[in-house]
């Protein structure tokens, strides 16, 4: 008796397991369906899951509308871009590389009109470095995306107008512009720039 062994009741043990859900098969074909469609959107969304390879042509800029007759220069504005080069390589600033726009406060955008720009630099006890008197086309056209509308680049050189070999070491730029029929158009304020030695 005491080395009987117990054999168990498979039939109980059967009954105590609880049987695992069932899922409906309707059930699984519609999260199938769910899954494809979800697969779907994101390739459609990601145009197929393919990458162009090279770099990706560039948006065309929106088209100003024709200039307008009649309108005037009323405001100039300009920029440098900094910081300035040395162009020769004998160790002193000599070119500034500036941006210039031309605006009629009744139009929406940068205008064109005939007439020079001048650049005046002066070092910071007013004493003139360098002077220049450009015609529009003596510059580079902007027309990008980013430009408020069509304007000029000009390359301002020292050594074109005097010498590069000044004592200063900072200076004011600032500019105008003289329309055609004599009216002079300041822009507001003077940009900062390095002049002299580049050590």
């Amino acid at each position: 008796m005491g080395n009987q062994r117990h054999t168990p009741n498979i039939s109980a043990v059967r009954a105590r397991t609880p049987p695992s859900p069932a899922v409906p098969f309707a059930c699984v074909r519609a999260r199938s369906a769910l899954a494809v469609l979800t697969v779907a959107s994101l390739l459609a969304a990601g145009g197929g899951g393919c990458v162009a390879d090279g770099p990706q042509p560039r948006r065309a800029p929106r088209a100003l509308p024709p200039q307008p007759a009649g309108l005037k220069v009323d405001r100039v504005v300009f920029s440098v871009e900094q910081p300035p080069d040395d162009t020769d390589r004998d160790g002193y600033f000599d070119s500034y590389r500036v941006r210039a726009y031309l605006f009629d406060h009744d139009y929406m955008a940068a205008i064109e009109a005939p007439g020079e720009f001048t650049f005046r630099l002066t070092d910071t006890r007013g004493k003139e470095l360098a002077h220049w008197t450009l015609a529009p086309a003596q510059g580079e056209i902007l027309d990008g995306p980013l430009d408020p509308g069509p304007g000029r680049r000009f390359r301002l050189n020292m050594r074109e107008v005097g010498s590069d070999h000044v004592e200063a070491t900072e200076a004011l730029l600032a500019c105008g512009f003289t329309t055609a029929d004599g009216r002079t158009i300041e822009a507001l304020g003077q940009v900062t720039v390095l002049v002299g030695t580049t050590r």
